[in-house]
């Protein structure tokens, strides 16, 4: 089986609690059995992170590709104004870029990591669910936080009608929080939405 984890944000530019969450899951499961097989796609558009990333990667048993920097993928990121236009044109390029890399057309299921509406997250939160379409396979959604907020400055925002479209296409979706798991069940997908504690690597 073989997982595609979505995140935009990886080493070498950023380590911290969702990277190390999405290595540490990887390697477990990738030593308790041969079968379970794991890549990641994250971004590279960002000029900012773009000379230290390569394209493609290896960290352990995860195999890194980085998607971007395209012509629109840089004005997206460049432009304080939120053009919606921009938005879209980047991420079509973000798409089509990603379905032409031949390990995606063995992906079993997509693996999206946390609900955000900042740039880089709402980005990669569509082409989570553009790729779920595309390859007709299913999609799992992972909550990393215990704070939600309308606005998205803070918590996450699941009232959002884009987060809500996501919610309502993945097959499952995970959260440590009990209080998260209540306002699930409020948006009507609480028969896929599973609690799940945050794993603890006790030979780390």
């Amino acid at each position: 089986m073989l997982i595609c984890h979505i995140y935009p944000f990886f080493p070498p530019h950023k380590l911290g609690g969702v990277q190390k969450w999405i290595l540490s899951l990887s390697q477990f499961l990738s030593k308790s059995t041969e079968e379970m097989r794991f890549l990641l796609l994250t971004d590279r558009s960002n000029f900012y992170y773009y000379a230290a990333s390569p394209k493609k990667s290896q960290y352990g048993s995860l195999q890194v590709y980085r998607l971007g920097p395209h012509i629109f993928s840089t004005l997206f990121y460049s432009s304080r104004i939120d053009w919606k236009i921009i938005d879209k044109l980047s991420l079509l390029q973000l798409f089509r870029e990603a379905i032409n890399l031949q390990p995606l057309k063995d992906v079993d299921v997509f693996h999206l990591h946390g609900l955000w509406l900042y740039k880089e997250y709402k980005q990669y939160m569509n082409l989570a669910l553009l790729l779920s379409r595309y390859f007709d396979r299913p999609l799992v959604v992972t909550l990393h936080g215990d704070v939600v907020s309308k606005s998205g400055e803070v918590g996450m925002p699941l009232y959002n009608p884009e987060v809500i479209k996501v919610l309502n296409h993945a097959k499952a979706i995970t959260t440590y929080s009990p209080s998260i798991l209540e306002v699930l069940s409020k948006l009507g997908v609480e028969s896929k939405s599973y609690l799940i504690p945050n794993f603890v690597d006790t030979e780390s």
